[in-house]
């Protein structure tokens, strides 16, 4: 079976036939070449069409040519590619949804110790304490020396800070945990945490309060008093206990174990 021009022309929909023909006329009286993509109207497949005219050397027209290259495969490797796109589009909106509604300030550091991502608690930290230093000024400070001890030994460092929200002075825990980043041992990034550690400081320093009057009451006792801790170190001693054994307050001061105590 013979097929013309117009029937390879039925292959594609209405309005590229068209576009088609006038490419060609285009090539045909001003002598434009053209390349452009069309879609097959009975599968889904596409094709690159480019057109050109031949000249010989001799600088006579030998023919038109047209050149039809099937881009089925590229096409489907694209659409792949646009949906994995919108996929991970998809999820990193989710990621910064996450990060946002955190409560707490979070920041990622690079290998130079440099802030490269943050939610919107810590682009939204605010107010100044005296001497006219803003939080986030104050944060990087601490936080800076915090990530670098972190890189250095490759532990997670912790600190606390002072800031003042709302005209209010709260106290802060500040944290630096190092990772490899991309999978390189040479490559060590950071990321940063701000948790409001106010009511637990305002519980230790009450804790602290209430031990000192305590050890205050031991200390005053007549009777030889000390406390070992877990660790079975000194960490306590009247001066009745002092007395009673005769050994040099430089000693009981080094925290000796309750065995060197003994030997002692």
């Amino acid at each position: 079976i013979q097929s013309g021009f117009e029937d390879v022309l039925e292959c594609f929909y209405k309005d590229d036939a068209k576009k088609i023909r006038k490419y060609l006329s285009l090539m045909q009286e001003e002598n434009i070449p053209f390349e452009d993509v069309f879609a097959l109207k009975t599968t889904e497949r596409s094709v690159s069409i480019f057109g050109g005219r031949i000249n010989g050397a001799d600088g006579n027209l030998y023919c038109d040519m047209l050149w039809f290259r099937d881009l089925s495969a590229e096409m489907l490797k694209i659409r792949e590619l646009e949906a994995e796109k919108t996929l991970y589009r998809q999820r990193l909106h989710r990621l910064e949804d996450m990060l946002n509604n955190f409560a707490e300030p979070v920041w990622l550091r690079d290998e130079h110790l440099n802030i490269i991502l943050a939610n919107k608690k810590y682009a939204d930290m605010d107010g100044s304490i005296p001497p006219a230093e803003t939080n986030a000024a104050v944060l990087e400070n601490v936080s800076r020396k915090l990530a670098d001890a972190a890189r250095e030994t490759n532990k997670m460092q912790k600190g606390g800070i002072n800031l003042a929200v709302n005209g209010e002075a709260k106290h802060f825990e500040v944290s630096e945990t190092p990772f490899h980043a991309d999978g390189s041992l040479e490559k060590i990034y950071t990321v940063g945490t701000l948790t409001d550690a106010t009511e637990l400081d305002a519980v230790k320093r009450t804790f602290k309060i209430h031990q000192n009057a305590h050890l205050d009451v031991l200390a005053a006792l007549g009777t030889a008093f000390a406390i070992f801790d877990m660790k079975q170190k000194l960490v306590f001693y009247n001066k009745s206990f002092l007395n009673l054994w005769g050994l040099q307050a430089a000693f009981l001061d080094g925290n000796p174990t309750y065995a060197e105590f003994l030997d002692k």
